[in-house]
């Protein structure tokens, strides 16, 4: 038995976005445990903003917030891979809200925010309008 990734012929970006969403998944699991064990290096961070501190609720919440970060980008990933319609529509969505929020981000005077702008564009326009990705969905009646 053996597990495809994608067929050999998939355009290479969908291949790119799903280990992208892969990475992602391991990131916010990583962030997810740093948050419920109340750790040492996540401290670290938070003091070193310029924010106010965080007590243990929100160190917790901060951590279901990124297990459920953990879930999506899971789904999305495993979506991407076995070519699930709902997985790039729910990312294309989701890649939207976020060029929005770049946007609105930017206009507050957050520049940063440009480059996760730019990600999300890309995504967005590529799942929707590359030929080769919307024929990769198409499911044969």
């Amino acid at each position: 038995m053996s597990i495809t990734f994608l067929k050999k012929n998939a355009p290479a970006g969908l291949k790119v976005l799903s280990v992208i969403y892969y990475l992602a998944t391991l990131f916010s699991i990583l962030i997810s445990v740093l948050a419920f064990t109340n750790s040492g290096p996540l401290n670290s961070i938070v003091k070193a903003g310029a924010g106010p501190s965080l007590n243990d609720a929100n160190f917790a919440s901060l951590g279901i917030i990124f297990f459920i970060m953990a879930a999506f980008s899971f789904l999305v990933a495993l979506g991407l891979q076995n070519k699930n319609n709902i997985a790039r529509i729910a990312l294309i969505a989701f890649s939207c809200l976020n060029v929005i929020g770049g946007i609105i981000s930017i206009i507050e005077g957050s520049y940063i925010s440009s480059v996760n702008l730019a990600f999300n564009a890309l995504v967005a326009y590529y799942l929707v309008f590359n030929k080769k990705v919307r024929e990769e969905f198409i499911t044969p009646l």
